[in-house]
Protein backbone atom coordinates (compact mmCIF):
# COMPACT_ATOMS: atom_id res chain seq x y z
CA UNK A 1 0.00 0.00 0.00
CA UNK A 2 2.84 2.40 0.84
CA UNK A 3 4.55 1.62 -2.47
CA UNK A 4 1.32 2.29 -4.37
CA UNK A 5 0.85 5.61 -2.56
CA UNK A 6 4.45 6.56 -3.34
CA UNK A 7 3.98 5.73 -7.02
CA UNK A 8 0.73 7.71 -7.19
CA UNK A 9 2.37 10.78 -5.63
CA UNK A 10 5.22 10.59 -8.13
CA UNK A 11 2.74 10.35 -11.00
CA UNK A 12 0.93 13.49 -9.83
CA UNK A 13 4.23 15.41 -9.55
CA UNK A 14 5.23 14.23 -13.02
CA UNK A 15 1.90 15.27 -14.56
CA UNK A 16 2.17 18.79 -13.15
CA UNK A 17 5.74 19.23 -14.40
CA UNK A 18 4.83 17.77 -17.80
CA UNK A 19 2.10 20.41 -18.14
CA UNK A 20 4.48 23.25 -17.28
CA UNK A 21 7.23 22.05 -19.64
CA UNK A 22 6.39 19.72 -22.52
CA UNK A 23 2.86 21.03 -22.98
CA UNK A 24 4.28 24.55 -23.20
CA UNK A 25 6.87 23.60 -25.78
CA UNK A 26 9.80 23.28 -23.36
CA UNK A 27 12.14 20.29 -23.52
CA UNK A 28 12.90 19.12 -19.93
CA UNK A 29 16.15 17.55 -21.15
CA UNK A 30 17.55 21.08 -21.51
CA UNK A 31 16.98 21.89 -17.84
CA UNK A 32 17.97 20.92 -14.33
CA UNK A 33 15.16 20.23 -11.87
CA UNK A 34 15.47 22.25 -8.67
CA UNK A 35 13.83 20.57 -5.69
CA UNK A 36 12.71 22.08 -2.42
CA UNK A 37 10.30 21.19 0.36
CA UNK A 38 10.41 18.75 3.23
CA UNK A 39 9.31 15.64 1.34
CA UNK A 40 10.52 16.45 -2.18
CA UNK A 41 13.83 14.66 -1.67
CA UNK A 42 12.02 11.34 -1.31
CA UNK A 43 10.24 11.71 -4.66
CA UNK A 44 12.25 13.97 -6.96
CA UNK A 45 14.67 11.31 -8.19
CA UNK A 46 11.81 9.14 -9.42
CA UNK A 47 9.74 11.70 -11.32
CA UNK A 48 12.78 13.70 -12.41
CA UNK A 49 14.22 10.70 -14.23
CA UNK A 50 10.86 10.00 -15.85
CA UNK A 51 10.70 13.61 -17.00
CA UNK A 52 14.17 13.30 -18.53
CA UNK A 53 15.85 16.30 -16.90
CA UNK A 54 19.63 16.64 -17.14
CA UNK A 55 20.24 17.00 -13.40
CA UNK A 56 18.30 17.22 -10.16
CA UNK A 57 19.48 19.66 -7.49
CA UNK A 58 18.37 19.18 -3.87
CA UNK A 59 19.58 22.26 -1.97
CA UNK A 60 21.19 22.10 1.44
CA UNK A 61 18.28 24.15 2.80
CA UNK A 62 15.64 21.99 1.05
CA UNK A 63 13.08 21.74 3.85
CA UNK A 64 13.26 25.42 4.77
CA UNK A 65 14.08 26.78 1.33
CA UNK A 66 10.85 28.77 1.08
CA UNK A 67 11.44 30.39 4.47
CA UNK A 68 15.08 31.02 3.57
CA UNK A 69 13.98 32.77 0.39
CA UNK A 70 11.45 34.84 2.30
CA UNK A 71 13.91 36.26 4.82
CA UNK A 72 16.60 36.97 2.20
CA UNK A 73 14.38 38.41 -0.54
CA UNK A 74 14.26 42.07 -1.44
CA UNK A 75 11.14 44.00 -0.44
CA UNK A 76 8.98 45.01 -3.40
CA UNK A 77 5.96 47.31 -3.73
CA UNK A 78 4.02 48.16 -6.85
CA UNK A 79 1.63 51.02 -7.44
CA UNK A 80 -0.34 52.02 -10.50
CA UNK A 81 -2.55 54.74 -11.89
CA UNK A 82 -5.13 53.98 -14.57
CA UNK A 83 -5.46 56.87 -16.98
CA UNK A 84 -6.07 55.86 -20.61
CA UNK A 85 -4.18 57.95 -23.14
CA UNK A 86 -4.20 57.67 -26.92
CA UNK A 87 -1.46 58.54 -29.38
CA UNK A 88 -0.16 61.16 -29.89
CA UNK A 89 0.81 61.10 -26.22
CA UNK A 90 1.11 64.01 -23.81
CA UNK A 91 4.65 63.49 -22.56
CA UNK A 92 4.35 66.00 -19.72
CA UNK A 93 1.23 64.30 -18.41
CA UNK A 94 3.03 60.94 -18.36
CA UNK A 95 6.02 62.50 -16.58
CA UNK A 96 3.63 63.76 -13.90
CA UNK A 97 1.95 60.36 -13.50
CA UNK A 98 5.24 58.54 -12.98
CA UNK A 99 6.50 61.24 -10.60
CA UNK A 100 3.38 60.78 -8.46
CA UNK A 101 3.80 57.00 -8.39
CA UNK A 102 7.51 57.17 -7.60
CA UNK A 103 6.91 59.60 -4.76
CA UNK A 104 4.42 57.19 -3.17
CA UNK A 105 6.70 54.17 -3.58
CA UNK A 106 9.75 55.98 -2.19
CA UNK A 107 7.75 57.12 0.85
CA UNK A 108 6.56 53.56 1.47
CA UNK A 109 10.05 52.07 1.29
CA UNK A 110 11.50 54.88 3.42
CA UNK A 111 8.89 54.12 6.10
CA UNK A 112 10.20 50.54 6.11
CA UNK A 113 13.75 51.68 6.82
CA UNK A 114 15.34 51.81 3.37
CA UNK A 115 17.39 54.82 2.35
CA UNK A 116 17.35 56.07 -1.25
CA UNK A 117 20.57 54.26 -2.16
CA UNK A 118 18.89 50.94 -1.34
CA UNK A 119 15.91 51.58 -3.62
CA UNK A 120 15.45 50.49 -7.24
CA UNK A 121 12.52 51.87 -9.22
CA UNK A 122 11.23 50.29 -12.42
CA UNK A 123 8.52 51.75 -14.66
CA UNK A 124 6.06 49.80 -16.78
CA UNK A 125 2.91 50.55 -18.73
CA UNK A 126 -0.19 48.54 -19.64
CA UNK A 127 -0.90 48.95 -23.36
CA UNK A 128 -3.31 47.72 -25.99
CA UNK A 129 -4.47 48.40 -29.51
CA UNK A 130 -7.56 50.58 -29.71
CA UNK A 131 -10.89 48.76 -29.38
CA UNK A 132 -9.16 45.66 -28.05
CA UNK A 133 -9.79 44.04 -24.69
CA UNK A 134 -6.39 42.35 -24.36
CA UNK A 135 -3.80 44.34 -22.44
CA UNK A 136 -0.07 43.66 -22.22
CA UNK A 137 2.32 45.11 -19.69
CA UNK A 138 5.54 46.40 -21.21
CA UNK A 139 8.64 47.61 -19.35
CA UNK A 140 9.21 51.30 -19.90
CA UNK A 141 12.31 51.75 -22.03
CA UNK A 142 14.81 54.37 -20.89
CA UNK A 143 15.62 56.24 -17.71
CA UNK A 144 13.68 59.38 -18.64
CA UNK A 145 10.18 59.88 -20.03
CA UNK A 146 10.62 61.49 -23.45
CA UNK A 147 9.00 61.21 -26.86
CA UNK A 148 11.88 58.94 -27.91
CA UNK A 149 11.58 56.64 -24.88
CA UNK A 150 7.80 56.42 -25.42
CA UNK A 151 8.36 55.38 -29.02
CA UNK A 152 10.87 52.74 -27.88
CA UNK A 153 8.33 51.48 -25.33
CA UNK A 154 5.66 51.15 -28.01
CA UNK A 155 8.15 49.16 -30.10
CA UNK A 156 8.75 46.91 -27.09
CA UNK A 157 4.99 46.42 -26.68
CA UNK A 158 4.68 45.33 -30.29
CA UNK A 159 7.52 42.83 -29.92
CA UNK A 160 5.88 41.37 -26.82
CA UNK A 161 2.54 41.30 -28.61
CA UNK A 162 3.94 39.27 -31.50
CA UNK A 163 5.72 36.91 -29.10
CA UNK A 164 2.39 36.18 -27.44
CA UNK A 165 -0.03 36.24 -30.37
CA UNK A 166 2.22 35.29 -33.28
CA UNK A 167 4.32 36.94 -35.99
CA UNK A 168 2.76 39.91 -37.78
CA UNK A 169 -0.11 40.07 -35.28
CA UNK A 170 0.95 43.60 -34.27
CA UNK A 171 -0.98 46.32 -36.10
CA UNK A 172 0.02 49.84 -35.12
CA UNK A 173 -2.41 51.32 -37.64
CA UNK A 174 -5.19 50.35 -35.21
CA UNK A 175 -3.84 52.94 -32.79
CA UNK A 176 -1.99 52.54 -29.51
CA UNK A 177 -3.61 53.14 -26.15
CA UNK A 178 -1.78 53.49 -22.83
CA UNK A 179 -4.12 52.21 -20.14
CA UNK A 180 -2.31 52.03 -16.78
CA UNK A 181 1.05 53.28 -15.56
CA UNK A 182 3.02 51.21 -13.06
CA UNK A 183 6.03 51.70 -10.83
CA UNK A 184 7.66 48.82 -8.98
CA UNK A 185 9.93 49.80 -6.12
CA UNK A 186 12.47 47.38 -4.66
CA UNK A 187 14.15 47.77 -1.30
CA UNK A 188 17.42 45.87 -1.60
CA UNK A 189 18.12 43.60 1.37
CA UNK A 190 21.74 42.79 2.18
CA UNK A 191 22.74 39.26 1.19
CA UNK A 192 25.09 36.93 2.98
CA UNK A 193 27.73 35.22 0.89
CA UNK A 194 27.35 31.48 0.57
CA UNK A 195 30.03 29.29 2.08
CA UNK A 196 32.08 27.41 -0.50
CA UNK A 197 33.90 24.28 0.63
CA UNK A 198 36.79 22.48 -1.00
CA UNK A 199 35.92 19.34 -2.91
CA UNK A 200 37.17 16.09 -1.42
CA UNK A 201 37.26 12.64 -2.99
CA UNK A 202 34.27 10.64 -4.18
CA UNK A 203 34.46 8.04 -1.39
CA UNK A 204 31.36 8.41 0.81
CA UNK A 205 31.99 5.33 2.98
CA UNK A 206 32.84 7.38 6.14
CA UNK A 207 29.23 8.62 6.07
CA UNK A 208 27.72 5.10 5.80
CA UNK A 209 25.82 4.41 9.03
CA UNK A 210 23.68 1.34 8.30
CA UNK A 211 22.29 -1.08 5.78
CA UNK A 212 18.66 -2.09 5.95
CA UNK A 213 15.94 -3.74 3.93
CA UNK A 214 13.88 -1.22 1.96
CA UNK A 215 11.36 -1.35 -0.86
CA UNK A 216 13.02 -0.31 -4.13
CA UNK A 217 10.15 0.78 -6.35
CA UNK A 218 12.08 0.65 -9.60
CA UNK A 219 13.12 -2.96 -8.91
CA UNK A 220 9.73 -3.92 -7.49
CA UNK A 221 11.23 -5.75 -4.52
CA UNK A 222 12.83 -5.42 -1.09
CA UNK A 223 16.58 -4.91 -1.23
CA UNK A 224 19.39 -4.19 1.21
CA UNK A 225 19.95 -0.45 0.88
CA UNK A 226 22.78 1.61 2.40
CA UNK A 227 21.92 4.61 4.55
CA UNK A 228 24.17 7.67 4.86
CA UNK A 229 24.43 10.45 7.43
CA UNK A 230 24.37 13.71 5.48
CA UNK A 231 26.37 15.51 8.18
CA UNK A 232 29.31 13.15 7.64
CA UNK A 233 29.42 13.65 3.88
CA UNK A 234 32.09 15.88 2.38
CA UNK A 235 31.78 17.91 -0.84
CA UNK A 236 32.75 15.70 -3.75
CA UNK A 237 31.45 12.48 -2.17
CA UNK A 238 29.36 10.34 -4.52
CA UNK A 239 26.58 7.94 -3.51
CA UNK A 240 25.32 5.41 -6.08
CA UNK A 241 21.70 4.39 -5.87
CA UNK A 242 19.73 2.79 -4.49
CA UNK A 243 20.54 4.57 -1.25
CA UNK A 244 19.02 6.72 1.47
CA UNK A 245 20.53 9.92 2.88
CA UNK A 246 19.33 11.23 6.22
CA UNK A 247 19.75 14.94 6.96
CA UNK A 248 18.72 16.77 10.15
CA UNK A 249 15.69 18.21 8.32
CA UNK A 250 14.65 15.71 5.66
CA UNK A 251 15.26 12.31 4.00
CA UNK A 252 16.62 11.90 0.49
CA UNK A 253 16.16 8.84 -1.73
CA UNK A 254 18.67 8.02 -4.46
CA UNK A 255 16.96 5.68 -6.97
CA UNK A 256 18.79 2.89 -8.80
CA UNK A 257 20.90 3.96 -11.79
CA UNK A 258 21.36 7.43 -10.30
CA UNK A 259 24.28 8.96 -8.41
CA UNK A 260 24.07 11.69 -5.80
CA UNK A 261 27.08 13.98 -5.46
CA UNK A 262 27.58 16.62 -2.79
CA UNK A 263 28.72 19.89 -4.35
CA UNK A 264 30.83 22.66 -2.84
CA UNK A 265 27.71 24.37 -1.42
CA UNK A 266 26.54 21.09 0.19
CA UNK A 267 23.71 20.64 -2.28
CA UNK A 268 23.03 17.08 -3.42
CA UNK A 269 23.05 16.81 -7.22
CA UNK A 270 21.44 13.72 -8.75
CA UNK A 271 22.43 12.52 -12.20
CA UNK A 272 21.18 9.51 -14.13
CA UNK A 273 24.03 7.09 -14.79
CA UNK A 274 24.71 6.23 -18.42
Amino acid sequence: AAAATYKLANSLFYDLLHKTTVQRGLDPRRFALFSFGGTAGMHVGAYGEHLGVSQIVIPYSASVHGAFGLVTSDIAHEDQITQPLRAPFDVEAIVGIYAQLEERIVAQLAAEGFDRSQMRLNRAVDMRYRRQVHILTSPFVGDEVTAESLEATVDMFERLYEEKYGPQSAYREAGIELVSFRVRGIGVVGKHEFQVEQLAGTDASPALVERDQAWVDKAGEMQEVPGYDFERLRPGNAIPGPAIVWTPITTLVVPPAQTARLDEHRNLVLTVDG
